[in-house]
């Protein structure tokens, strides 16, 4: 990765899997961030510089879907979300027509999580 760390927000009610998650992503050089509802991370990601939101779909305050709901309507460039959940009543496709990026199933392998938003990352880099 060049010299500019990547940003990454992880949002989830589960203390255990928010920790797992952030320690994965601050091992391959990430700077993280975390929020334990989806209220909480939508002030993180209007205050901060963000390149990559993982939100976990069912959490209290404001789900995974209000929470893009929220960036998609507010006019400016949001970063790579993925939505990740156990069960849900969407498909990554009609996630994508949405908004979101990708869908994450729980439960996952953090080591595909961070090629997948590796490539993600290198894709949006070449498009701009």
């Amino acid at each position: 990765m060049n010299n500019e760390k990547r940003r990454v927000i992880i949002i989830d009610d589960e203390p255990d899997l928010l920790e797992i998650c952030a320690d994965a992503f601050e091992m391959e050089d990430y700077q993280v961030l975390t929020a334990a509802d989806g209220k909480q991370g939508l002030d993180l990601i209007t205050s901060n510089e963000i390149d990559v939101i993982i939100s976990d779909s069912f959490m209290p305050e404001m789900t995974g879907l209000e929470l893009l709901s929220h960036l998609k309507n507010s006019n400016t460039d949001y970063p790579l979300f993925y939505l990740s959940t156990g069960a849900i009543d969407i498909t990554e496709e009609e996630l994508k027509e949405k908004g979101a990026t990708g869908l994450i199933s729980k439960p996952f392998d953090l080591d595909e999580i961070l090629e997948r938003i590796k490539i993600d990352l290198e894709t949006r880099k070449n498009e701009s």
